[in-house]
């Protein structure tokens, strides 16, 4: 989880080699794993002017190197009394990626360098390292697949670089042991399209040192910013093999503090346009994928529009005021449309013509750690769509046959922007399409690749071994507190 700007989630798992005259004990593999602190207490001469290890004809100490220990990147050679030295390193990629780099240093700090960013054959791209206690960074956005890095200068004479990790980003990176009790993502679609709920990130960091007190000096309570973003992915090893995925990028929404610990609350990126009230509009004679670009490209919103988008055209023009947002006022059209308004796993807000749906497979019994219990969701078992204009409104109602006595269980949708009756029945026969008889939930190992909407097969304890049933994906609550599980809601 890492607070910041020009961050890429995924670059680290197309690293091919990291080269460097470096000494023995090095082990770069170690240089994404999420750990900022090598291992202490290597019997090194360092400070005392005595060369050590190449420098030296020496085999770097500790001489067994253990898997168990992080020794991350260490120079070959050591700097001169002053802290001038002259190390670099390349890093070299299967893809081309775009991002800011930063380097966290263990011990010594990086005082001068430089990184140069080239892609394919074209001519590299040089910024200054900007440099910090403990990292180095080139603030910028950069498109590369190739990275050299030069260090010119350490804070302490007589002394190797070591260098513990490597991240593709500007940020502060929240490490495991920085975690007070949990990291919460919730994530749920409204397969309906009564309501838009937000994604949400929840957690609590240990604050006993004060990193995040406001008046520390050095202190990294402006990156607790309301209104900061916030980058979250999951590293899982597969067998040999590592695999990053990024779940999005979200905005602080609250902060608070208690018992020595900051306590933040994050949402979605369509957060920030619930605080802007922007006047606007639709017209028929231009297609809504035109009108919806233009306000977010205004307001400076990353986003993506499905080229369906682009053949659908308002039934009537409207005019948005300041007294709504512009995420109500894009919900509304997308409730009177049938589009949806997703944020992807970047960062971008994604309006489409429909929710995407893949085929997940069956959920593995193996991974489950509860059976499979009803949920309390409302069941609706009818359609009540009001169209028309101001003053000349009517009612179109879309009901299921249901046996005697049942009682009739309405969905409202009251919505001006429908303004037609054929409008109002293509409206209710798409909920009524959605509309689900069963909904459970489920425990379990949680895979951050399952998406939402997706087709899952779910056993239940008197299933075992017969086909499984298949629900969709519609909500999830993924919980890390040293391992990572879920519980999610499926419907049929």
């Amino acid at each position: 989880m890492s607070m910041g700007i020009h961050i890429d989630n995924t670059a680290a798992d197309d690293i091919t080699a990291i080269t460097a005259q470096k000494l023995p004990l090095s082990n770069v593999d170690q240089l994404t794993d999420a750990i900022y602190q090598l291992t202490e207490g290597m019997a090194v001469y360092e400070a005392e002017g005595i060369p050590t290890a190449v420098s030296a004809g020496m085999q770097a100490p500790p001489i067994a190197v253990s898997s168990a220990q992080e020794y991350g990147l260490w120079s070959a050679g050591i700097s001169d009394g002053n802290g001038d030295i002259d190390f670099s390193f390349t890093i070299r990629l299967s893809a081309v990626h775009t991002s800011a780099f930063t380097i966290y240093t263990s011990g010594p700090d990086i005082t001068a360098g430089t990184v140069e960013f080239s892609q394919g054959e074209g001519e590299p791209v040089e910024a200054e390292l900007d440099c910090h206690t403990g990292s180095a960074a080139a603030s910028g956005s950069y498109t590369f697949d190739t990275i050299t890095v030069h260090i010119t200068s350490i804070d302490s004479p007589y002394c190797h670089v070591r260098v513990a990790e490597l991240e593709f980003g500007d940020s502060v990176t929240i490490s495991v042991d920085q975690i007070a009790n949990q990291v919460v993502f919730i994530d749920e679609i409204d397969p309906l399209q009564i309501g838009l709920p937000m994604q949400e990130l929840d957690f609590d960091l240990i604050n006993i040192s004060g990193d995040y007190d406001e008046d520390k000096p050095n202190s990294l309570y402006s990156r607790l910013a309301i209104g900061n973003p916030i980058n979250l992915s999951y590293t899982l090893g597969r067998g040999s093999t590592r695999v990053t995925i990024p779940m999005g990028r979200f905005i602080i929404g609250e902060r608070g503090s208690k018992n020595n610990c900051v306590s933040v609350t994050a949402y979605d990126v369509r957060w920030r346009l619930l605080s802007m009230y922007n006047a606007w509009g639709i017209d028929p004679s231009i297609d809504l994928a035109t009108s919806i670009d233009a306000i977010l490209t205004e307001l400076e919103v990353a986003h993506s529009i499905d080229a369906g988008v682009s053949s659908v055209y308002p039934l009537a023009a409207y005019s948005f005021g300041t007294d709504t947002s512009v995420l109500d006022d894009l919900q509304r059209i997308a409730q009177a449309y049938g589009l949806t308004i997703l944020p992807d796993r970047g960062g971008t807000v994604v309006i489409a013509q429909d929710f995407e749906s893949d085929q997940y497979g069956d959920l593995p019994i193996q991974n489950q750690i509860s059976w499979p219990e009803a949920s309390q969701l409302s069941k609706y078992n009818a359609v009540d769509v009001i169209y028309g204009t101001e003053g000349n409104l009517d009612h179109y109602l879309l009901a299921q046959p249901l046996p005697a006595y049942t009682a009739r269980s309405v969905v409202t949708i009251n919505n001006r922007l429908v303004v037609t009756l054929a409008q109002a029945q293509a409206i209710a026969n798409r909920i009524m399409s959605r509309l689900y008889a069963k909904a459970i939930k489920v425990k379990w190992l949680a895979d951050p690749a399952l998406d939402l909407y997706d087709r899952v097969g779910v056993y239940s304890q008197w299933t075992q071994g017969e086909t499984a049933e298949v629900f969709r994906a519609i909500k999830r609550e993924i919980t890390y507190n040293g391992i990572l599980t879920e519980e999610t809601t499926f419907v049929r």
